[in-house]
């Protein structure tokens, strides 16, 4: 894959932000108070390349219960397999160790969501045996910016429409901010 092949290929696959949007969907359906936190530089042209990758990489949400305990939301879409580069798994943990790293996985092609904390993701991550794999911006050079694990959606939390899973709230109950 050439370069501009390459660079198509990275704007095709993140063109839309149905993943965000679905995940603010959620939030919204189950009342949740949220505020967005996460920069992305997908939506602006200033170097945001050059700014550490543990700042790049926050949580894309603050979510926020009544008694004000909070987490982190990340925002995650996939059709067929769910992806995490290993720079955002370790800039997860990370952020993390700040404050409670809830990701929410939108299957895009059946329209269901996994809620799962970031400790679940990483436990079993380290116990299954996850696939590896670059995406083709960085497939050349096995670049470690573009490493990914493939993480089998039957190990996630339940996959639910909405109205019918559990929602971030009872995560929050036991979160001491």
């Amino acid at each position: 894959m050439d370069e501009q092949e390459q660079k198509e290929y990275f704007e095709n696959r993140n063109k839309d932000k149905l993943r965000e949007d679905k995940v603010e969907e959620y939030m919204n359906y189950y009342n949740l108070r949220y505020v967005r936190y996460g920069l992305d530089a997908l939506d602006t042209d200033y170097p945001i390349g050059f700014l550490q990758s543990f700042i790049r990489r926050a949580p894309d949400f603050i979510a926020f219960k009544k008694n004000n305990n909070s987490c982190f939301i990340e925002a995650k879409g996939f059709i067929g397999e769910v992806k995490i580069k290993i720079e955002d798994l370790e800039a997860y943990i990370e952020w993390d160790r700040r404050l409670v790293v809830l990701i929410v996985i939108h299957d895009e092609k059946n329209d269901t969501y996994s809620t799962n904390t970031l400790k679940d993701i990483h436990a079993i991550m380290l116990e299954k045996e996850c696939k590896k794999g670059y995406y083709p911006e960085g497939e050349e050079g096995k670049k470690r910016s573009a490493l990914y694990y493939t993480i089998e959606k039957e190990w996630l939390a339940k996959y639910k429409k909405l109205g019918n899973l559990t929602p971030v709230i009872p995560y929050l109950e036991n979160i001491k901010s």
